[in-house]
């Protein structure tokens, strides 16, 4: 029998069932109403500009042309950061190794190809894992838009040469590919990963957290095992850009304040919002992270938490290319918008009483 207090679930717009907001009462979805509501408001009144990534986006295509002429891969970038003005200190700004060498070792129409199949691969492989997430044909058609979405910069032949392109790939893969009883899978994307964008350690750690908190301490251990290894490689780079500093080389100055918009606006800008005006682009990331809190499962706390990091370290400024790391899945939470957002507004709109009638006999 159903309990008359508790409020009927509407039906699912997009999704195959309600959201955690549908268990909510009046009171707490008003809250959430106006939080992210609020948060919308603040977000466009600071409409801040993503971090210009011309200078990055040149200095990871310059070093790649000249590798292709041959030559060791430290004296070669530590020439190209010279030459184009940036600074060599501290040495882990220095570019990592792995992938400028394997790009100008294959011919570019390869490496594009390569690219190409990759992100078709992580579209196949989240589609497949929120199979029974979405109902109907209107949800996996979103889905699929908002993949594709997120997907843009792959086609892309100036970013084959980018770190941050390629990690954010793999660890899109790697949240997909992830499960409670086939997580080393998972655990070896995300320190490929990691290996081309040293940034990238922040996945390693988000998944680490995660697993910790959700009791799977093998899980956990194989994260920071991956973290392990990451230092030790960082162990050897390092040895190797000291090889090739000089005295008087640059070191990179300290940004200012962090302004917390510019995240958005960042991984907005490394998706296909670029086409629309940065107020509007970072205001779609703010509700696919949002998005996320709808899901009862643990993905979603793992790719929201992973969005968020990333976006708490782009605030700073640093990397101008970073957005690249979660542009993959950074619009996958619009999926969840429209039934969360209905089932919120379900909850702030109960006017339902209890009357209590006393009779005397």
């Amino acid at each position: 029998m159903r309990d008359p207090l508790r409020r009927r679930p509407s039906r699912p717009l997009l999704l195959a069932g309600p959201t955690r907001a549908a268990a909510l009462a009046r009171s707490p979805a008003r809250w959430w109403l106006a939080l992210i509501v609020l948060a919308v408001v603040l977000l466009l009144a600071m409409a801040a500009s993503p971090v210009d990534p011309g200078p990055v986006l040149a200095r990871d295509t310059g070093l790649v042309e000249r590798l292709r002429h041959g030559g060791g891969f430290y004296p070669i970038a530590a020439d190209t950061l010279r030459s184009g003005g940036e600074s060599l200190r501290p040495a882990l700004a220095f570019p990592m190794p792995a992938l400028p060498v394997i790009v100008a070792a294959l011919p570019p129409i390869v490496v594009v190809a390569m690219m190409i199949l990759f992100a078709a691969v992580v579209a196949m492989a989240w589609q497949a894992r929120m199979l029974a997430v979405c109902d109907g044909a209107t949800g996996q058609v979103v889905l699929l838009v908002l993949l594709i979405a997120g997907l843009v910069p792959a086609g892309q032949p100036d970013l084959t040469a980018v770190p941050e392109t390629w990690a954010g790939l793999l660890i899109a893969l790697s949240l997909a590919r992830r499960h409670p009883r086939r997580w080393m899978e998972a655990v070896g994307f995300g320190l490929a990963a990691a290996l081309t964008a040293g940034v990238a350690a922040l996945y390693l750690l988000v998944m680490a957290a995660c697993a910790w908190r959700e009791g799977y301490g093998r899980e956990a251990a194989g994260w920071l095992g991956a973290l392990l290894v990451l230092v030790v490689v960082l162990g050897f780079h390092l040895h190797g850009v000291a090889g090739v500093l000089h005295p008087l080389d640059m070191a990179a100055a300290m940004t200012g304040g962090a302004e917390w918009s510019v995240g958005f606006a960042s991984v907005a800008a490394a998706t296909a919002a670029l086409l629309l005006p940065v107020s509007a682009g970072a205001v779609l990331v703010l509700l696919a992270t949002i998005g996320w809190t709808a899901w009862r499962d643990p993905l979603a706390i793992r790719a929201g938490g992973t969005v968020l990091a990333v976006l708490m370290v782009l605030a700073t400024g640093m990397p101008a290319m970073g957005g690249l790391l979660v542009a993959p899945v950074a619009l996958v939470g619009l999926v969840f918008i429209p039934d969360l957002l209905r089932d919120l507004l379900a909850g702030a709109l109960d006017n339902r009483r209890i009357t209590v009638r006393r009779s005397v006999r």
